[in-house]
């Protein structure tokens, strides 16, 4: 659904996704969505 609302591939997203997480440091995507509160982003 993201990747049809911003008009990308999967791949790409995915890739987004992989590489957010590596560059936080955070094990899933509760973990990414916690930082993203935490700093506002959300």
């Amino acid at each position: 659904m993201i990747a049809d609302r911003l008009s990308l591939a999967f791949e790409t997203v995915h890739s987004y996704y992989k590489y957010l997480k590596l560059k936080l440091g955070v094990p899933n995507t509760a973990a990414l969505v916690r930082v993203a509160i935490e700093q506002h982003l959300v």
